[in-house]
C-alpha cells in the first residue's frame, strides 16, 4: 500500500506546484499584456470539466473587467512536469490575449 499511497503523493505534489506555478505567472503575463486594470483569476480543473480537446477556456465581463481562466490541471497531463508547467503557461497567455 505504500506504493500507491507514494503515487498518490506525486499526483498531490504535481497538482500543489502546478497550481503554484499559475498563480505565479499570472501577474507577469497580465502585465505584460497591459492588463492590470482586470480582475482576473485562475482556476484548474479537470479534464472532464472542459471542453473535449481544450486545454482551458476564459469567461470575463467586459464591464466590471472581470475574467476566471479554467487551465486543465495535473490529471490531464502524461508528460513531465517541465512540459506540463509550460504548457500551462501557453494556456494562461492563449486565454489572456482574448481579453486584450
Amino acid at each position: 500500500m505504500a506504493c500507491g499511497s507514494q503515487a498518490q503523493e506525486t499526483t498531490e505534489d504535481r497538482q500543489s506546484l502546478a497550481n503554484q506555478y499559475v498563480h505565479e505567472i499570472l501577474p507577469y503575463w497580465q502585465h505584460r499584456l497591459a492588463l492590470d486594470d482586470w480582475d482576473v483569476h485562475v482556476l484548474l480543473s479537470r479534464p472532464e470539466d472542459l471542453r473535449p480537446g481544450t486545454l482551458g477556456n476564459i469567461h470575463w465581463d467586459r464591464d466590471k473587467k472581470a475574467a476566471t481562466i479554467r487551465v486543465m490541471d495535473s490529471t490531464g497531463y502524461h508528460t513531465d512536469l517541465a512540459a506540463m508547467l509550460k504548457d500551462m503557461q501557453v494556456t494562461v497567455v492563449h486565454e489572456l490575449v482574448h481579453l486584450e
